[in-house]
C-alpha cells in the first residue's frame, strides 16, 4: 500500500475571520468557523501580527503549505510580501495551487512544489508554474489531490505517513517513486516509519477580528486551536484578486490582466513591478487596483455567500 509522507514545515491559511461569530452560528458548514482563536502567547504576548511581521516568519528554504483551490482563497497578499521581502528557495505544497503559488513561481522565490494539480480556473492555467517546469527551473512533485491531503491529514494526526490506495497502479506513482520523489511515496505494511513532523508554524490571514468574548460564546465552533497559531493577520480583501467565500467575488478584470502578462517573462516581470514591488504594502496594492472604487462591487451578497 503506497504511503503518503509528510514534511510541512508552515502552514498558511486564507479564512474570513478569526473566530465565529453569532451572525454564523446557523452555518455549520461556514469557513469563519474553521479559524484559530488565540490572540496570545507566552507571558501574553499577542500574535495579531501584521503582514510584514507575519512573512518575516518564513525562512529562505522554509516548505510553505497553501490553503485556497484555483481561484478561491488564495493568500495573495501573502505572497506579495514575500516577493517584496526577497525570500528564497522556497517549497510550496497544495492540492489544487493557483493565483498565489504562481506569482512566488514567478518571482523566482520557489525552487520545489508539491501539488495535486492548479490552475486560474476559466481565467487559464498557471503559466509561471508551467514555464518554471519545462525550463527546468522548478522542482515538480506532482502527485493528486487527495493525496496531497493525505499528506496534510499524516502531519495532523503526527503520523510519519499515511496510508492511501487510490494510487495504486496509476502513473503518478510510478512516477514519483521512480523519478520526481522516491523518498516520500513507498510500499510498505506498516505506516510507523521514518521521523518527520507537521507544521512548526501556522498562519492565518483573516478579514476581521471579532473579540474573544465571541468566541467563549461558542468555543465549539473553533477547529484551530489558538496555541497551534504562530500568527493572526487582520488583512481586508487579503485573498484578491481570488475570492474570499461569504466575504467577496473573484476580480474577474484582475484576473483577466494576470493571466496575459503571466504569459511572458516580460509580462510577469512588468506586473510585479507595478502590482507587487512598487506598493510598499496591501493597502497601497488595493489603492493601485482602484481601491474602494473596485472593491464595493465585489463584496458578497450576505444571504447567498457570494
Amino acid at each position: 500500500m503506497p504511503l503518503a509522507g509528510t514534511d510541512s514545515s508552515l502552514m498558511l491559511r486564507m479564512t474570513a475571520k478569526d473566530c465565529a461569530g453569532p451572525q454564523c452560528s446557523k452555518r455549520p458548514n461556514d469557513p469563519r468557523m474553521m479559524v484559530a482563536t488565540a490572540r496570545t502567547g507566552p507571558a501574553g504576548a499577542s500574535k495579531v501580527k501584521t503582514l510584514a511581521e507575519a512573512a518575516a516568519l518564513v525562512d529562505d528554504g522554509d516548505h510553505l503549505g497553501l490553503s485556497g483551490f484555483a481561484i478561491a482563497r488564495n493568500a495573495v497578499a501573502f505572497s506579495h510580501e514575500l516577493i517584496r521581502q526577497g525570500k528564497r528557495e522556497l517549497t510550496l505544497s497544495g492540492c489544487v495551487v493557483g493565483l498565489d503559488a504562481d506569482l512566488l513561481v514567478g518571482a523566482g522565490l520557489v525552487r520545489r512544489l508539491i501539488y495535486g494539480g492548479g490552475s486560474l480556473d476559466r481565467f487559464g492555467p498557471i503559466q509561471c508554474v508551467n514555464r518554471a517546469y519545462e525550463r527546468g527551473n522548478l522542482v515538480a512533485e506532482y502527485y493528486t489531490s487527495l493525496a496531497v491531503c493525505f499528506r496534510y491529514l499524516a502531519g495532523a494526526l503526527g503520523l510519519p505517513f499515511m496510508p492511501i490506495k487510490s494510487l495504486l497502479e496509476s502513473d503518478v506513482l510510478e512516477v514519483l517513486e521512480r523519478e520526481t520523489a522516491p523518498d516520500a511515496v513507498r510500499e510498505t505494511s506498516c505506516p510507523f516509519t521514518g521521523e518527520r513532523l507537521a507544521a512548526r508554524q501556522v498562519i492565518v490571514i483573516a478579514e476581521e477580528l471579532v473579540p474573544t468574548e465571541v468566541i467563549r460564546q461558542q468555543p465549539e465552533l473553533t477547529t484551530i486551536p489558538g496555541f497551534r497559531v504562530s500568527a493572526v493577520v487582520p488583512l481586508p480583501y487579503g485573498a484578491h484578486p481570488t475570492s474570499l467565500y461569504r466575504c467577496y467575488d473573484y476580480d474577474a478584470e484582475h484576473l483577466k490582466l494576470y493571466a496575459s502578462q503571466s504569459r511572458t517573462e516580460e509580462g510577469i516581470a512588468e506586473y510585479l513591478r507595478e502590482f507587487v514591488l512598487e506598493p510598499k504594502d496591501h493597502f497601497e496594492y488595493l489603492e493601485r487596483i482602484g481601491g474602494i472604487a473596485r472593491l464595493a462591487p465585489l463584496k458578497a451578497d450576505p444571504i447567498l455567500g457570494y
